[in-house]
């Protein structure tokens, strides 16, 4: 089995956009989606433990999402695709996750 790929960071504009969609309460898993498409989710360290509460909820959805797409998919090469972007989803929910419970739960 290889390694857990490296997160890409989001960028500030990206980061600045999630922050004021998880105010509103209005994260997507649609963006959640290109995100793990481009392999720039986001890193737990970037945020604040309220908006890393809702960014991994969405994220959650996401992954289940994806799920039902990479069921329904019957072209092999969109099938890869679709499993390498839930393979960095759950490493990203994985590690902010971790990062959630020591950042947020123990302070």
């Amino acid at each position: 089995m290889q390694p857990a790929p490296a997160l890409a960071l989001a960028s500030v504009e990206e980061l600045a956009g999630i922050r004021t969609r998880a105010t509103s309460n209005t994260l997507t898993t649609d963006r959640v989606l290109v995100r793990a498409d481009t392999d720039t989710l986001v890193v737990a360290s970037q945020l604040d433990c309220n908006t890393l509460e809702k960014v991994e909820a969405v994220d959650r959805k996401a992954a289940r999402v994806l799920a039902d797409k990479i069921r329904e998919e019957n072209d092999p090469d969109a099938l890869k695709k679709l499993q390498i972007d839930q393979r960095r989803l759950m490493v990203a929910i994985a590690r902010n996750y971790d990062s959630y419970q020591i950042q947020c739960l123990l302070q």
